[in-house]
């Protein structure tokens, strides 16, 4: 009786699947987790000079990785543990999901400080990775009273904060001519997801299939195909050239006040 009431708490409860609507879009649920990656940014940037020199500096990239490898498998442990109430099938959630796999290499990109990882990274979580953030519709059923509400936002707040981590501890840049990196591990994934929902029922992998679970930009997609790889592609370009533009205004501006800066200490040295 005991393990019965176990069982069914945690199956219906925290760890289960949620009611509709639970989580409202722009809410303070919806905002906040976004407020704190803003936050931690920030601080990561002001005191990246005492990060950099901190003797056990790569503990806190072990530490990350672990923490990304622990969320992204707690994803398959709940779903195991709370069992199927004939809205989730295993089969239809292989790790093959532009977030999954981002998820994964953010580990890597971690604990190897691998450039060609970063580069994937800052393309793909920088732009696609932003649009789940905006309209998470896979957790609307899922609030702040479900743990899938927390592993959701982890799971793709981890990689972003991962590629300002970098951009600021050890000085990586994003460089327009490397636009094309993306495509080269994204594009043979999708022909796979193309596979996957063709053979199997419900599946939706890269977005690519059935419409996804409430309001979302992958709903207003078109059912073919092609044109739907053409629009995802397109979209991808577009907020990677617009973020790219803010980047590149923003480094522009700092560079020119640092030089000002050190013109004002140069003058100053010579009048004395």
């Amino acid at each position: 009786m005991f393990l019965d009431s176990y069982n069914k708490f945690y199956s219906d409860g925290f760890l289960g699947y949620g009611e509709n609507g639970d989580f409202k879009y722009f809410s303070l649920a919806h905002f906040l987790p976004i407020v704190i990656l803003i936050a931690a940014i920030v601080l990561t940037y002001v005191f990246r000079d005492k990060i950099k020199n901190y003797k056990y500096e790569k503990y806190i990239r072990y530490s990350l990785a672990f923490l990304m490898m622990l969320v992204e498998m707690s994803y398959y442990w709940r779903m195991l543990y709370s069992g199927n109430p004939n809205r989730e099938d295993l089969l239809s959630h292989f790790p093959i999901q532009v977030c999954t796999i981002s998820a994964l290499l953010t580990v890597f990109l971690l604990t190897t400080e691998s450039k060609q990882l970063f580069d994937y990274l800052a393309y793909v979580v920088l732009t696609l990775g932003m649009v789940p953030l905006i309209t998470p519709a896979v957790i609307m059923n899922t609030g702040p009273r479900y743990y899938r509400y927390y592993q959701f936002f982890l799971e793709h707040l981890i990689p972003i904060y991962s590629v300002f981590y970098f951009m600021f501890i050890k000085d990586r840049k994003i460089e327009l001519k490397n636009i094309w990196k993306p495509f080269v591990l994204l594009v043979p994934f999708g022909l796979i997801a193309v596979i996957l929902n063709s053979n199997i029922e419900g599946a939706n992998y890269f977005y690519l299939g059935t419409q996804t679970d409430g309001a979302s930009i992958a709903n207003i997609m078109p059912n073919n195909i092609v044109l739907k790889c053409f629009i995802y592609a397109a979209i991808t370009i577009s907020l990677f050239l617009i973020l790219y533009g803010i980047y590149y205004l923003v480094n522009y501006l700092v560079n020119k006040y640092r030089n000002k800066d050190k013109e004002i200490v140069e003058e100053n040295s010579k009048a004395l």
